[in-house]
Formats: structure tokens, sequence, C-alpha cells
């Protein structure tokens, strides 16, 4: 048990502190690809939790993982993540995610992908939220220390709002924009950029995007600072269009 005499500062270094934690959920798979020519199974997992007790009582919760297999012209990723932050009477985050993704190698620039994702995320009152969808992805450059990728997917959007009465059924364009750049042996950088319209709609859209700096500590453990947002032109009732986050943490891979 941990024990603070500033409830209010515990609860904003618990929202700093705690890997995976991010107010707005952006489901960012370019971030979590790992780039390798050898078949076989790597991936990434980590968690933290922290509670406290005195006037006013807290507890978090984060976890997430990444599994990515590898053969020939095949690669399927499989990915989790889980925050909750609660307090005396107040539930202050809770979101999670679940994603898989097939991606075939059709050529040195081609490849073609499907994959499926259920979330949730109460800040933004979306009690389920089910993507399915599939398109190209185009490798624009590869170089030895920078990497820029472009994807044009056509996705179907099912998605359950609090206090909605009918669940929204769209399909949307998600293309992104990503690219990963080695700047000497211990830092990098890695970026993406989503624009999701609706195809019947395209004044209705989101952008979201996340940026990493990525400071390398041993062969497999780096410190990472994420900045995180979306906007979305058509939230629901009472949320706001943008949402962004910045947070540090640990990142172990293997």
């Amino acid at each position: 048990m941990i024990r603070v005499k500033h409830p209010r500062l515990f609860s904003l270094l618990v929202f700093w502190i705690i890997p995976g934690i991010c107010m707005a959920q952006v489901v960012n798979i370019e971030e979590r690809r790992i780039h390798t020519d050898t078949t076989g199974l790597s991936g990434d997992a980590g968690a933290a939790f922290m509670a406290t007790k005195n006037t006013q009582e807290f507890m978090a919760l984060s976890s997430d993982a990444h599994l990515q297999y590898k053969k020939k012209r095949s690669l399927f990723l499989v990915l989790g993540e889980l925050n909750f932050i609660k307090g005396a009477s107040d539930k202050f985050l809770n979101d999670g995610f679940g994603h898989v993704r097939y991606n075939y190698k059709v050529n040195s620039v081609v490849r073609w992908e499907l994959f499926d994702q259920i979330q949730y995320n109460k800040i933004r009152n979306v009690n389920l939220r089910w993507l399915s969808g599939t398109g190209p992805r185009f490798k624009l450059y590869e170089g030895k220390s920078m990497r820029f990728y472009l994807g044009t997917l056509v996705m179907y959007e099912y998605e359950e709002i609090y206090k909605q009465a009918l669940p929204n059924r769209d399909y949307r364009m998600s293309a992104y924009l990503s690219w990963t750049v080695q700047i000497n042996k211990v830092l990098s950088h890695r970026a993406t950029t989503y624009y999701q319209p609706r195809l019947d709609n395209f004044n209705d859209y989101r952008w979201s995007g996340q940026y990493s700096l990525l400071i390398k500590i041993s062969k497999n453990l780096s410190f990472k600072t994420d900045y995180t947002f979306i906007y979305d032109e058509y939230p629901p009732i009472g949320i706001p269009k943008l949402f962004y986050t910045l947070k540090e943490g640990i990142a172990y891979l293997f």
C-alpha cells in the first residue's frame, strides 16, 4: 500500500506515471508493429497497479499486451489493453480494447491487411465499438534509419453510445501515414496520423495520431514519451471534439 499526504497530487501523478493510461483511446496499430525479418514470435507486455487510502481512496490499474507472429509472407498481430482508475465514488478512467490483424505480403511494396477490433471507452460514452476492415498498405520508403508507410483501408463501424437509443452503423475510410526514424543508437522516433471520414458523408470525420520518442536504456528496455490526440467532428452528446494526452513510461520489448 502506498500512502500520500496530498490525494489531489496523487491523482495527477497516476495519469503521468502509469504506462498505458490515456484519456483519449487511440488504438495506434502502426506504433505496435515490430519491424523484423526474423520469423517466429515476438512482442511486449506491461502492467501497473497502484492503491492508496487516507482522506480519499484511489485505485489504478493499467495493462497491455502485444503478440506478433511472422511466417514467410504472413504476419499476425494480437493486441490488448485495459486502463482503469477509480476514486472513492467516481470512476475517472475506464477503457479497453482487443485487436486482431492479418498482414499478407503481396510484393516488396504492397501488403494487404484484414482486421477486427472491439473496444469500449466510458469517458467518451462509448459502451461498445466494433470495427472490421481491409485494404492495402504501401511501403513509401525504407532506408537504414527511417521507414515511411501509407495505408488506405475501408472499415465497417458498429458503435453503441451511452444514452443513445440506436447504435451507429457506418462505413469509413481509414487512411494513415506512419513513419519511424532511428535518430542514433539510443534515440528513436515513431509517429502515425489517421484520417477516418464516413464514406457517405466526408464532413463526419476523425483525426487522430500518436507521436513517440524512445530512449534506449538496455537491449530490451526503453524510456518512452507519448503524445496522442483524437479529434471527432461529431462526437457523442456532451463529449468534447478534442481529447489529448502526454504520458511517460517504460517499454519492455522481447
